[in-house]
């Protein structure tokens, strides 16, 4: 990775590697699947630039190429799903998705005042989707794993806050995206939200004593059709969930430093689902608390 400032107000990030990524099956008791080995070599690169328009904003242009290669369970997992609304066939055969990615955005800080606005677009090649083959198995739809060809992701994001020396910091975000499948205009490709909204207000002494939180989410409704029959159709509804947290540094002994951290999480107690959990609506969890003791030296 190199860095340059050819201008005082603009400054230039330049990076890459080669990257490989190996999977493969061993033998394995009761089994008697031939054995598979899948490699995805490449080389991948960012070229980033930032302009200061003035001491409290600046422009950001960010273009790269990446690559994700299939995971584990998308080449290799046969059999029904967690849902147990279909069955998944292994397809070892899959290739890396490549991607090339362009982001334009503003940054700007001023005062307790601080913003930034971003649009972006990621186009993936060979983009790994489960498709349904028409087969059943035991009742269930069979759906394979494969390589879709051309998908294009255009979005959005929106951030704006403020940061009170006093210990307030409060913040509202907003997140636009929408899918385009290039080669088959016909088959949509609903697999994340369509827009988000995220309020949080904090406190924290100043002292580093405590700190509280609340955090507000709501996710619009996904139009796009899911893959798979599914109990609540080809709409996946709009959400709203709510979670609080707070958190106290304990005794310090030395070097030491000891945090307790409390988070309330879905305080409403809302029926809702994540992607990609949503293709057959398996539900979050319900209010929950969880209680963490976080020692840093």
């Amino acid at each position: 990775q190199f860095e340059f400032q050819p201008l005082s107000r603009l400054t230039t990030v330049l990076g890459g590697r080669v990257q490989s990524t190996t999977a493969a099956t061993r033998a394995t008791p009761n089994l008697s699947t031939a054995l598979v080995t899948g490699t995805d070599r490449t080389a991948v690169w960012s070229a980033n630039a930032l302009y200061r328009v003035a001491s409290s904003l600046n422009a950001i242009v960010s273009v790269g190429r990446g690559l994700r290669a299939p995971n584990l369970v998308e080449r290799f997992f046969d059999g029904p799903t967690p849902e147990g609304n279909a069955y998944q066939r292994a397809n070892a055969g899959l290739t890396a998705e490549s991607s090339i990615n362009l982001d334009l955005g503003l940054r700007a800080r001023r005062g307790i005042w601080y913003g930034e606005s971003f649009v972006f677009r990621n186009n993936l090649d060979d983009a790994i989707k489960a498709v349904a083959t028409g087969n059943t198995v035991s009742g269930r739809p069979e759906y394979k794993n494969q390589n879709v060809a051309h998908l294009r992701v255009d979005g959005l994001e929106m951030l704006a806050g403020a940061r009170v020396p006093a210990g307030w910091d409060g913040s509202l975000s907003y997140t636009r995206i929408i899918g385009h499948n290039i080669s088959d205009p016909g088959s949509p490709i609903g697999d994340s939200y369509s827009s988000k909204v995220v309020g949080d207000v904090a406190y924290r002494r100043p002292s580093d004593r405590f700190m509280l939180g609340y955090r507000v989410r709501y996710q619009s409704d996904q139009k796009d059709v899911i893959i798979g029959p599914n109990p609540i159709g080809s709409v996946i509804p709009a959400f709203t969930v709510h979670s609080a947290r707070g958190s106290l540094r304990l005794m310090d002994r030395g070097r030491i430093h000891n945090r307790l951290t409390i988070t309330v999480d879905n305080i409403g107690n809302r029926l809702y689902a994540e992607f990609p959990n949503a293709s057959f609506f398996r539900p979050e969890p319900g209010r929950s608390m969880s209680i963490a003791l976080t020692n840093a030296f």
